[in-house]
């Protein structure tokens, strides 16, 4: 049976109307055929890949896909390609799309296959720009991980200065050990702060530390260890004992003497899931245990390894003192164990 004119016109006027939408749409679209080609793209696709249509049109939509992916979404794309439904890509996962200049972008995706006589077409490809909600999420994050580390720090603060106030012999010496310890959490502040608050690289918590030496001789002091990244929330407690530990050495231990040597080492234990942690002081002069605990013992022997949740051994040898730290990886680190076991620092003298 013939189609009418007049019918005709209806559905060009449709087919007018749905290009208008697609074009003039605030969100952007792909036209994707069956062997993954862009046949066209919409002018809010333009604006969020920073491509022209003419630069998309006929290429592999995998260009729009981070380098690091592109082999997984094609395996998937073609998964897809054998029973297309309409649904979101990536459900439960965050996505990422790649813009023409390089940088990623957060999005999210819809596929909803067009068939014609049984046999779909062409997917389009609906996609929502997710980085100003990331934004705003990551913004709400930090400021509520500021928060608990301002309350985490106050308190470190109030507990050091009752604790060195108790066993100051006077007000100077008072001060003096207070601004030690301030400067300390300065120091580690700042690593945090050029971390994103995320993470410590352990080698750059104990040069950080170990800076003083700078004017002395650097060959006393020897580090290694492979390049483990240690959770922001451990990191300035370590730190605070890595700076009690050096302050002795330089006043009373192995760094008060020109022979003295400190060897200061951490590894993993794969076998066990432990991380471990040793400062040793050698050649050093005579070390006797204090008769008075003071701040720094809290430190050492009971608050690293309550936050640590593990154990710590504090020694006065007469060659010098050693600390031995043990705790659970999973507790310590902020990356995957499996991940680094071969990477990192190996053997070498500190260079402040």
């Amino acid at each position: 049976m013939p189609v009418s004119r007049k019918a005709m016109v209806r559905t060009a006027e449709v087919a007018e109307i749905a290009h208008t939408l697609y074009e003039q749409a605030p969100v952007a679209m792909l036209l994707i055929d069956g062997s993954g080609h862009i046949q066209g793209i919409n002018a809010a696709a333009e604006r969020l890949f920073g491509y022209a249509e003419s630069e998309l049109v006929g290429r592999s939509v995998e260009v729009l896909v981070p380098e690091a992916v592109r082999q997984k979404h094609k395996r998937q794309r073609e998964d897809f390609s054998q029973s297309p439904t309409s649904r979101p890509m990536g459900e439960g996962r965050r996505l990422s799309a790649r813009h023409k200049d390089g940088h990623a972008i957060s999005i999210s995706v819809g596929l909803n296959p067009i068939w014609v006589d049984g046999n779909p077409v062409v997917v389009v490809s609906s996609i929502i720009d997710n980085s100003a909600q990331e934004r705003s999420e990551r913004a709400e994050l930090l400021v509520r991980e500021l928060t608990h580390r301002t309350r985490n720090t106050f308190a470190m603060i109030s507990a050091m200065s009752h604790q060195i106030g108790a066993t100051s012999a006077d007000v100077a010496s008072f001060q003096t050990d207070f601004d030690e310890r301030l400067r300390s959490l300065s120091a580690s502040y700042e690593i945090l702060v050029r971390e994103d608050w995320k993470s410590v690289p352990v080698a750059d918590l104990v040069r950080t530390q170990l800076a003083f030496v700078n004017g002395h001789n650097t060959a006393q002091v020897y580090i290694d260890g492979p390049a483990l990244r240690m959770s922001g929330s451990k990191a300035e407690y370590l730190e605070l004992a890595i700076h009690e530990l050096a302050t002795n050495a330089l006043k009373y231990g192995a760094l008060s003497v020109p022979y003295g040597k400190i060897q200061v080492v951490w590894k993993i234990d794969k076998a066990k899931g432990r991380w471990l942690f040793d400062w040793q002081e050698l050649d050093g002069p005579p070390v006797a245990e204090p008769l008075r605990k003071g701040f720094g013992s809290v430190i050492l022997q009971t608050l690293v390894p309550t936050v640590f949740g593990g154990a710590a051994e504090l020694r006065y040898r007469p060659n010098g003192t050693s600390w031995h730290v043990e705790a659970p990886l999973n507790h310590m680190l902020a990356e995957e164990p499996e991940a680094i076991y071969d990477n990192g620092v190996r053997a070498e003298s500190f260079k402040p």
